[in-house]
This record gives structure tokens, C-alpha cells and sequence, in this order.
């Protein structure tokens, strides 16, 4: 890339005096999937720039592509404390403290979202999810029927059926389940996925 090259042909003094140029090269490298450059960069700029909440963001992303959980954990909980009640931060860290085992915990990260954004589709089936983890189907339940009702043929829209599906067999409401399976499977008549989990159901 032109634009990888220029950045690396610009000398490392000049950029410490203008940081936005650690910004730029740190968001290049991401883009061009360079992961270790672009922390090198961002960790640069946030050196002198420790309250940027894009850039915290993008190097707690990079840990997380790179499976360091607890360098993402410890990035996020700086953010949250400079940027409290911020969802995508507080969506991050539920989902660090699901892949660390801790779904209660998650489980509060992701109620703080839901009641910032009660229309953000996304951070109600992150809590379903959290909740199903602790085997709290009933509770995952409600939360995904709310998210049916709103249905919007969306991915997201798609993930809910697949949850619930899912929740109503865990406690046993099989009819339920069908039912679901089937109108998915109309849905997406095409899909072998679906017609094949629908066998199952």
C-alpha cells in the first residue's frame, strides 16, 4: 500500500512530535492485518494520548484478535474508566469476561448497555447469551422473545431464532422449538444449515 509506505518512510522523530502520525500508521497496519505494528504504533500514541477512546478501542480489538484476553481486559477497564457508559467499550467487556468464564459478570456489562441503548438488538442477545451461560433459560427467554418481536429479517434477527431455539430445549418446551425451527426453515428455504438443525430439533 502507498500509504503503508509513506508512513514508514516518515522519520520516527517527526512522528513523535506529531502523534497523529502513530495514529495513522497504527490504523494502516490494522487494516492490512500487520497486528503487532499496529499495537507498536497505537501503544506509541496512547503514550501521549492515554485518553483516546477510538485508539484504546482498536488496541483492545487487536488483543482480542490476537487472544491476549487479559491485555484486552486491562485496555477496557482504562477506557471505561475515562469513558463511562460508553456501549461499545461495555459490550467488550462482556464479552472478555464470557471468554474468561465470569458470565455473571458479563452478564452486568451487558445490562449497562441495554439500558443506554434499549434498541440495540445486539446487546440483548449478548445478555440471552450471558444468561443461558449461567443456565438462566427462562431469563434468556424473555430477553430473546423481545428481540422476535421486533424482527427485522437481520442477522441479528437470525442469531435470536438460533438462541431461543436453543433456550426453549434447555427447558424442554419442544413445540416451541419446532415451531421456531420451522418458520426459519420457511424463511430460508435454500439454507442447508437450517434444514438440517430443524432435523435435530
Amino acid at each position: 500500500s502507498e500509504v503503508l509506505i509513506t508512513l514508514s518512510s516518515v522519520p520516527q522523530q517527526i512522528m513523535e512530535n506529531n502523534p497523529i502520525y502513530l495514529y495513522l500508521a497504527g490504523v494502516t497496519n490494522f487494516q492490512y492485518g500487520n497486528l503487532e505494528e499496529a499495537q507498536g504504533y497505537l501503544r506509541n500514541y496512547l503514550s501521549q494520548n492515554e485518553q483516546d477512546l477510538d485508539a484504546l478501542e482498536l488496541l483492545a480489538t487487536i488483543a482480542l484478535r490476537q487472544g491476549d484476553i487479559n491485555s484486552a481486559k486491562n485496555i477496557l477497564t482504562k477506557a471505561n474508566l475515562y469513558f463511562p457508559n460508553q456501549p461499545s467499550i461495555l459490550t467488550k467487556l462482556g464479552i472478555v469476561m464470557m471468554e474468561q468464564g465470569s458470565p455473571e459478570i458479563a452478564q452486568r456489562y451487558f445490562e449497562q448497555v441495554t439500558s443506554i441503548s434499549p434498541n440495540f438488538t445486539g446487546a440483548k442477545l449478548n445478555l440471552a447469551r450471558s444468561k443461558m451461560a449461567e443456565k438462566k433459560y427462562d431469563e434468556a427467554i424473555e430477553e430473546l422473545v423481545s428481540v422476535r418481536m421486533k424482527s427485522t429479517q437481520s442477522f441479528d434477527d437470525i442469531e435470536s431464532y438460533l438462541l431461543l431455539i436453543d433456550a426453549y430445549l434447555k427447558v424442554n418446551k419442544f413445540e416451541n422449538a419446532n415451531n421456531l425451527s420451522t418458520e426459519l426453515v420457511s424463511l430460508y428455504p435454500k439454507s442447508g444449515y437450517f434444514a438440517q438443525k430443524h432435523a435435530t430439533v
